[in-house]
Formats: structure tokens, C-alpha cells, sequence
């Protein structure tokens, strides 16, 4: 063919090149995506970045390599042959003079870095469906590699009945890349926890819905997961440090329940999220802080640039910046929270015994009818004021007698009584009523107090000495709520003690009052003398580690 019929041949319409040198390519991808996460992970992103609402993923397992495949649905805004030779034609050529190859849309080709050949379906609102599909073998063995648009028949492709815009699949993966999914016993939630973690705060704003199905060789369903955008428990404390770069805002939540697996992440730009701990030059000398359980949440900033995988940041002076902000986090804030959090851990410890003691209580109530303790609703304090010397548990001030509520006034501080008015019983019915605890109020002295309820109205309350009540007492009746002072020393030698130790410590002061309750009006001062003075020294060898002479040398 002579140069003139060259120059006046018409191109192909359906006919493009890659422009990229394929035994480069393929090293790259090679080192970029190196299980199907990853690529998945991109497939993803592509998928967003075209406004997807509906995105499925099926990935088939197999020991028989030429039975796997991956694919990957959306109803996106789909893409033009145009667009996808731009797309194509610009990836990773190889710079001049040097061995270095640009990442630059690398990731569109991601799937044969695990896979032998990859296909695109894809229409948009004008361009019916059209196809191209490239051969790894290709690839690597041309010196030009190119490929053609082939037109589709199908008028529609459905996904679980939803239409959809563009449809990738992947065959022939290599067994390596499915090796950490295949061991999983949930590989669908794994994949979808993984989703989540990079994406979680676009799949909330566009409201998108991303599933996940996996299924064996014969297309037998194995698991399927819905991604569900990220939410993490506990207090929120949303805290944003100024820096030369920008804002870097440190979305943070404290929980007091320990979690095995506690999650930082870092959010890019409101587009893409990784683990934090991937910077570990910046994580490890603060990971006693973020690896505790206790804290989760999300670091987000604007500036820093992702490296090639979208896994951290380049190594440059916006990451030192960034790794600035973190240490001004660190040491301003975050020790602040693990010590209310400590605050926090103690309280619930204390509720959880309080708990234990209250079913304990009514244990001994079910087993014992004859112990039913009709007294103890309505009982109250005669004052609010005592000398504080004796620390007795009926102190001239607070004998206990019958309460009669005031007109207007509810029998309970926080909520209306629901016991019988005609000798209530603390007896548990048929179906054990759970505990509750009552939020936290404040007394008349501002002292903070903490309310744990049984069944049947049973309460115990923690509260403090005070000038107006005295320090020495360790429990007391006031409206029926039995209030045990965490002030006191021996509270406090039993709760360092240990867990065992302040259970038995409150049982001591549970049957103290009980048992006052059952003592004629005549003799309730002698018993909370002696009880004070003698009996509660005995009961003290009870309690471990309280009360025992130290072990001789």
C-alpha cells in the first residue's frame, strides 16, 4: 500500500490503542494490586467516581482457576468510546531516560494484575451498549496493543432487576489473590467491611447501596453482604486543628466497652479513607493511644497527596505538617478523654456490681418468702442534716420512718412508683424485670450521684459526703433508695481491691439495711451502733484483701 492510500484510508471507528508499553504495565500492576481486595477496592471507586447509586459485586470461587471471576455492576453515568480512549490511551507510559513508570489511571487496568483477561460493558443515556475486552497475553507479547468496540444486542442488563450502565468482569484470577478471602469464613462481610472502611463517608452522602454476593463454582450462593457506611459507638468529640496546610479535623468516639479491633481512620478529600496505622511513622509512638479499644473514628484533611495504591500518603512536607496535627491532638486532647474515659469505666463498674448485688437481693427474696421486705418502699430520711461523728447508719438525723409525699410531690426523685400503695412487694413475678440505671442527677450540694434500679423499685444510689450530711457514714436510706458513700475510705479500699471485693463490700451494706428494716423503731440506734462498731469489723474479714493483717516476712 503506497504512503497516498495510507493517508487517505478512514481510521476505524472502533478501533483504539493503549498507550502504554505492556511489559512496564504489567510489573506495576503487579505491585499495586496484588489481591482481589485491591481490586475490588478500585473497581469501586471507578464506579462512584461515576455517581453510581446501585453498585453489586460477584465474585465466583474456585480451586479451578479458569472457573473464578469477579464482576462488577453499577447504573453510573456509564462512559463514551471517546472517553475511553482518552482514558486508556494515556496510562503509564514509561518516562524517557529512566526505569520509572507513572501510576497515572493505572488503576484502570488493576484487574489483570490479578486475572488473565478483562471485558467493559457500558452505555450511557444516548450510546446504546457497547463492548472491548484485552488479553493479558496480549499485553505482554505486543509492541502495540490496541483493541476494538464491539456493539451488544442486549437492549438491557439487569442486576437483581435493577437496570444497569456498565458491567466489568474479570476471569481467570490467580488463586494467590483470592488466598486471604478463601480462608475467610465470612469472605462477602470482609470484603464489605473493607468497602466501608474506604468509602464510608461518599456511600452516606450519595446514598449509595453496594452488594456484595459470593458463590462457589457452581453458583451456589455462599454468603451475601450488604456495605453499611461506617458508624462507630460511644461520645463524639469532634475536635479540628489549624495548620499552614488547613484544617485537620480529628472525629473521634470514646466508648467505654473495650473493642478488640478499634478503628482510625484517615478520609482524603471526603473520597477515600485508609487505616491509619498505614503511616506507622506516625502512628507507632502514639499507638498505646489508638490501639487501646477504647477510641475510634476518623482523621479528615484536605491536603497531603495519596500514594499510587490510595493505601497512605507520599513522604513529603505536607505528611510532616499532618504529623504535627497529630501530636498537637494527642497531647492537648486525646489524653484528656482516656482520663474521663477512666472516670467513665469506674462508674460502670460500679453499676455493674450494683447490679450483681440487686439480683443477688432478689435471689434471696425468691428463695425466702417469708424475708419479703414490705417495709423498705417508702422509707426516708428524718432531715438533712447530721453530726457526721458517730457515722452510724441511724444517726439522730436519719432515723428511718414511713414517707409520706408532700401534695404535688412524686414518691420518686426521676419517676413516677409503679408499686402497690397497700404493702408493695419486692418479690420479682413470672419473667425477671431487667435493671435499669437512672441517669446521673445532682444533689442540693452539687455533689454528682449515680442511681442504679432493681426490680421492683430495689435502688441503690452512690453518692458523696458532704458538710450538710457528714463523711464518716458509709450507707443510708433516703425515699426508700439505699445510698452508699464513695467517699469513705473503706468504699475506697474495696473498690481498689478489686471487683470481688466492693461486691461483698455492698452486700455488707445491703444487709445491714435490710436487716434494719426489720428491727422495731425502739432498737433501730443500738443495732446501727453496734453494727457500725462491731458487726461491720467482723463482716470485713470477708471482704478480700480489706481488713487482714499484712502477711509476716
Amino acid at each position: 500500500m503506497t504512503n497516498t492510500a495510507k493517508k487517505n484510508e478512514v481510521p476505524d471507528p472502533n478501533a483504539f490503542e493503549f498507550g502504554f508499553h505492556g511489559g512496564y504495565t504489567i510489573s506495576h500492576l503487579a505491585g499495586q494490586y496484588a489481591s482481589v481486595m485491591m481490586v475490588i477496592i478500585e473497581m469501586i471507586q471507578n464506579a462512584l467516581d461515576k455517581y453510581g447509586k446501585n453498585i453489586f459485586v460477584t465474585l465466583r470461587l474456585s480451586n479451578n482457576r479458569t472457573k473464578n471471576f469477579l464482576k462488577v455492576a453499577d447504573d453510573g453515568e456509564g462512559a463514551t468510546k471517546d472517553e475511553l480512549r482518552k482514558r486508556f490511551g494515556k496510562i503509564s507510559s514509561k518516562q524517557k531516560g529512566s526505569d520509572k513508570i507513572g501510576h497515572k489511571g493505572i488503576g484502570n487496568l488493576a484487574p489483570l494484575s490479578i486475572a488473565n483477561r478483562y471485558s467493559m460493558i457500558t452505555r450511557t443515556k444516548d450510546i446504546p451498549y457497547f463492548r472491548f475486552s484485552i488479553d493479558k497475553e496480549q499485553i505482554i507479547q505486543m509492541e502495540k496493543i490496541g483493541s476494538r468496540f464491539e456493539d451488544v444486542e442486549q437492549k438491557q442488563i439487569f442486576e437483581n432487576n435493577l437496570p444497569m450502565t456498565t458491567l466489568i468482569t474479570v476471569r481467570s484470577i490467580e488463586p494467590s489473590a483470592l488466598k486471604a478471602i478463601s480462608k475467610s469464613d465470612e469472605p462477602a462481610v470482609l470484603i464489605a467491611e473493607e468497602i466501608s472502611d474506604r468509602f464510608s463517608d461518599r456511600i452516606k452522602q450519595l446514598n449509595v447501596k453496594v452488594v456484595i454476593n459470593v458463590e462457589n463454582e457452581n453458583c451456589a450462593p455462599i454468603e451475601r453482604a450488604v456495605v453499611k457506611p461506617q458508624e462507630f459507638p460511644g461520645r463524639k468529640e469532634e475536635i479540628t486543628i489549624e495548620t499552614k496546610r488547613g484544617p485537620v479535623v480529628f472525629e473521634m468516639y470514646v466508648s467505654n466497652k473495650k473493642h478488640r479491633k478499634p478503628k482510625i481512620l484517615v478520609n482524603h478529600q471526603s473520597k477515600f479513607s485508609f487505616s491509619f496505622s498505614n503511616l506507622s511513622d506516625i502512628w507507632q509512638p502514639y499507638q498505646e493511644i489508638f490501639d487501646c479499644g477504647y477510641l475510634q473514628g476518623i482523621i479528615r484533611l484536605d491536603f497531603c497527596e495519596l500514594n499510587a495504591s490510595r493505601t497512605g500518603f507520599e513522604w513529603n512536607d505536607d505528611l510532616m505538617v499532618f504529623s504535627e496535627a497529630v501530636d498537637e491532638f494527642v497531647k492537648n486532647h486525646a489524653k484528656g478523654f482516656m482520663a474521663d474515659l477512666e472516670d467513665e469505666s469506674k462508674n460502670e463498674r460500679r453499676r455493674q456490681v450494683a447490679l450483681e448485688v440487686l439480683d443477688s437481693v432478689y435471689d434471696m427474696f425468691g428463695s425466702n418468702p417469708n424475708l419479703e421486705l414490705s417495709a423498705l418502699v417508702g422509707l426516708v430520711s428524718a432531715g438533712h442534716k447530721s453530726t457526721g461523728q458517730k457515722g452510724s447508719l441511724t444517726d439522730e438525723g436519719y432515723r428511718t420512718r414511713q414517707y409520706t409525699p408532700k401534695p404535688g410531690e412524686d414518691e420518686d426523685d426521676d419517676e413516677q412508683d409503679d408499686a402497690p400503695k397497700k404493702k408493695p412487694s419486692l418479690l420479682p413475678k413470672k419473667g425477671k424485670e431487667k435493671n435499669m440505671t437512672h441517669q446521673s442527677v445532682s444533689d442540693p450540694t452539687g455533689n454528682r450521684r449515680r442511681r442504679v434500679k432493681g426490680q421492683k423499685g430495689l435502688t441503690i444510689e452512690f453518692a458523696e459526703g458532704s458538710p450538710e450530711k457528714g463523711y464518716r457514714w458509709r450507707v443510708r436510706l433516703e425515699k426508700g433508695i439505699i445510698q452508699v458513700n464513695v467517699s469513705h475510705k473503706d468504699w475506697q479500699e474495696a473498690e481498689d481491691a478489686g471487683k470481688i471485693s466492693l461486691r461483698t463490700y455492698i452486700v455488707v451494706l445491703v444487709v445491714g439495711i435490710l436487716t434494719l428494716c426489720h428491727v422495731p423503731e425502739e432498737y433501730k440506734i443500738i443495732f446501727g451502733e453496734c453494727y457500725d462498731s462491731e458487726f461491720f469489723k467482723f463482716w470485713k474479714l470477708l471482704i478480700p484483701k480489706i481488713g487482714r493483717p499484712a502477711a509476716k516476712k
